[in-house]
């Protein structure tokens, strides 16, 4: 999706353009973003992912904190990305953004349950872990309804993302499944309030 842009200056004749809105400007935002941290101006990444090497010169260079590449790929890696044997020591651009928006839909997720933040921690908006799951049933399925929550919803879901990698790992599908299906009641549907359990 693209909107069409015109400048008018006294000094510089009209310029046209088109920029990207949406969805699609989101992503390349990020690629450009992974782009400036990435390290090594040989093989540069365009899929957006970020490695071990580029971390560690950000900390170092942003912050000061001189860490070992091991530990960026035991502890940011391995931990926060869950890096696969397939895909090495990398963060890819859908890792990145989980973890960017997990840490809010937790605390989406924790509030629509009734509970209360600790103070100084910003609030999320309201009725975010609706609006979430709505726009993914919508993506994935064509409809915002909640469906019932299978193994095929699962894997439609995360191929719909380009997760194909993950939507194969039948383990994974059964355990997020699982943890759908907690707070299931008169059958097992993905809705908001499955959603929020399974985060």
């Amino acid at each position: 999706i693209t909107t069409s842009i015109i400048i008018n200056h006294p000094i510089i004749m009209a310029i046209g353009f088109r920029r990207p809105i949406g969805s699609p400007a989101d992503v390349k935002e990020l690629e450009y973003i992974s782009a400036l941290h990435q390290t090594d101006m040989k093989e540069v990444r365009s899929d957006g992912s970020i490695d071990d090497n580029d971390i560690q010169l950000f900390l170092l260079s942003r912050y000061g904190i001189d860490v070992s590449n091991e530990e960026i790929k035991s502890k940011v890696i391995r931990g926060l990305g869950g890096g696969s044997q397939l895909q090495g020591d990398k963060l890819d651009l859908m890792e990145v953004v989980s973890i960017l928006m997990i840490p809010t839909l937790l605390k989406a997720a924790y509030t629509d349950g009734g509970d209360e933040l600790p103070d100084g921690l910003v609030k999320p908006r309201e009725g975010l872990i609706e609006y979430v799951l709505q726009m993914m049933l919508h993506d994935c399925t064509g409809s915002s309804e909640p469906k019932k929550l299978s193994k095929a919803l699962i894997k439609r879901i995360l191929q719909s993302y380009g997760e194909t990698e993950l939507a194969e790992n039948d383990e994974l599908v059964q355990e997020m499944g699982l943890a759908a299906a907690k707070t299931a009641q008169g059958g097992y549907y993905l809705n908001s309030r499955a959603f929020a359990q399974a985060l």
